[in-house]
């Protein structure tokens, strides 16, 4: 069946996220998105064109770029400390090559992060460690029945403290998600887009969403060590869209 353009009315979303694989580490995450920090830093199954959200799990952006996308973002945060930016792009690969079986999409991306804290035994007012990455992500979507999103980061860390000190990693990432549309696979299944009016359909959605950060295992980080990490979460989307 043919579907047509639609403009989204009213959105809203129910978000769960936990930590699966976690172990004592540095402050190296801070939430970068306003989105995600919202959502209490459930970032890893929201999609979201703030191309920060990339850093929470970077198959968001294979998702994303289904639809086409281009986006960057800025956050400086003057009492953390932080300055955060991202830029990243997507496009589907169908209108260059129509012989595509399915819908596929790729992404490429961007981000920089610079966060400083106190180091280990100092108070507010003594001397700061600077954590930074410099971030690459690359991304894959396929539409099907349902939505695949798959993201890997080739990610630099670094950090610098007193007394000249320096240590860079190599401390990549990677992330998976699914996403369910049910208003269209219901529209699919009657052969009929599911309507509330003439020009109104409902707007269903389920994602799930896993990412691993850091995969190298326990990499010499500083005065620590950079263990990986790793977050599952799923997200429900509801609202209002009108037909164009």
């Amino acid at each position: 069946m043919r579907y047509r353009r639609t403009m989204v009315l009213f959105i809203a979303t129910v978000t769960f996220a936990t930590t699966v694989k976690s172990q004592a580490q540095v402050s190296l995450y801070p939430q970068v998105s306003a989105e995600t920090n919202a959502m209490g830093g459930a970032g890893v199954s929201f999609v979201s064109d703030n191309a920060l959200a990339t850093i929470a799990n970077p198959a968001e952006l294979g998702l994303l770029s289904l639809h086409g996308v281009l986006s960057a973002s800025y956050m400086p945060d003057v009492p953390a400390q932080l300055n955060a930016f991202a830029i990243e792009g997507g496009a589907t690969l169908n209108r260059y090559w129509r012989a595509l079986p399915l819908k596929f999409s790729v992404g490429l991306g961007y981000s920089n992060l610079d966060y400083s804290y106190p180091e280990p035994g100092e108070n507010l007012t003594g001397s700061l460690q600077t954590d930074g990455t410099d971030a690459v992500t690359f991304a894959l979507g396929v539409d099907c029945a349902v939505r695949l999103g798959f993201g890997y980061t080739l990610k630099w860390v670094n950090t610098k403290g007193v007394d000249a000190y320096y240590n860079s990693t190599y401390a990549p990432d990677w992330g998976a998600m699914l996403q369910v549309p049910i208003t269209r696979l219901v529209s699919q299944t009657n052969r009929h887009l599911v309507r509330l009016a003439s020009n109104v359909t409902p707007l269903f959605n389920i994602t799930f969403g896993y990412s691993e950060r850091n995969v190298a295992n326990y990499m010499p980080y500083g005065y620590a060590i950079l263990p990986p990490e790793g977050d599952l979460g799923w997200n429900f989307e509801f609202g209002l869209a009108t037909l164009a």
